[in-house]
């Protein structure tokens, strides 16, 4: 919001020390700061003025709804304030005023009719869509890529090694393939096969492909475990609950590992 009274609110508490401490200057100083602060309010005018445009564009490319609303709230309380002729305004500020006000009915009217028509679009319902079944569930950069992360898997998966394969090459298996250690073993690896360029896919289908796909073995408990959402999500995603060097697998040259703050400080020598 932009309230043209908060500009003064500096100026004014400096007038009243001086009106009290110094009475025989403040008149002169009056004088003098009104006339800077009314060339302050005049530009602050003619900014939101300009705005207008430039706030039309933004408000088109947002998508969400709740965003829109926000947005639009914004507005309509900006050129309310806006309508408004302040009574502290000097000679310029008026001038100004009386030059940009039909832009802010514009305005206004404009940020209420689009108000109106966002609320009165139906709600739009939240469709999951399922993935089909000719489209790859886990994409790898390329065959090689699906070969190799095979080759360094397969030993998990005794008398499964064609379905894990399978797997990998983003077919959809009629059973779920058992992984005879803890989660957070199996999914670092596709932590690193995200970060050295190898998956292609986003954390969150990558997630969705494990814990759809896999189960594992979990001491203490008799039977195959579901992988936990969101704990595969913070390993993926933060590198969360990562097995320690010792408990590692899939040690090999082509697939490095790199640590969380390795990470970002080659994510800030990107931008450099």
């Amino acid at each position: 919001m932009i309230d043209f009274e908060d500009n003064f609110e500096q100026y004014l508490k400096h007038l009243d020390l001086v009106q009290k401490n110094e009475p025989e200057k403040y008149e002169f100083i009056k004088e003098v700061a009104d006339s800077f602060k009314d060339i302050d309010l005049s530009k602050l005018i003619e900014n939101v003025a300009f705005s207008f445009e430039k706030n039309k564009s933004i408000y088109s490319e947002i998508t969400g709804y709740a965003s829109k609303e926000i947005f639009l709230e914004e507005q309509l309380e900006l050129y309310t304030y806006a309508n408004n002729r302040s009574k502290r305004f000097g000679d310029y500020a008026n001038q100004m005023f009386d030059k940009y006000q039909p832009v802010f009915i514009e305005a206004l009217e404009y940020w209420k009719n689009e108000l109106y028509n966002l609320k009165a679009l139906p709600p739009q319902p939240i469709i999951k869509q399922k993935p089909e079944l000719n489209v790859k569930l886990i994409t790898f950069k390329n065959s090689e890529t699906v070969d190799k992360i095979h080759s360094e898997l397969k030993g998990f998966f005794p008398n499964k090694e064609v379905e894990l394969l399978k797997a990998l090459q983003g077919e959809q298996l009629s059973e779920i393939l058992l992984f005879p250690h803890n989660q957070n073993k199996f999914v670092e690896v596709f932590r690193r096969l995200k970060y050295n360029g190898f998956l292609l896919n986003t954390d969150t289908e990558t997630k969705n492909w494990i814990c759809t796909t896999f189960q594992f073995v979990k001491k203490g408990f008799a039977e195959p475990q579901p992988f936990n959402e969101s704990s595969v999500w913070d390993n993926l995603n933060k590198g969360k609950g990562e097995p320690t060097k010792k408990e590692r697998i899939c040690i090999t040259d082509w697939l490095p590992y790199k640590s969380p703050l390795q990470l970002i400080r080659e994510a800030e020598n990107e931008k450099l």
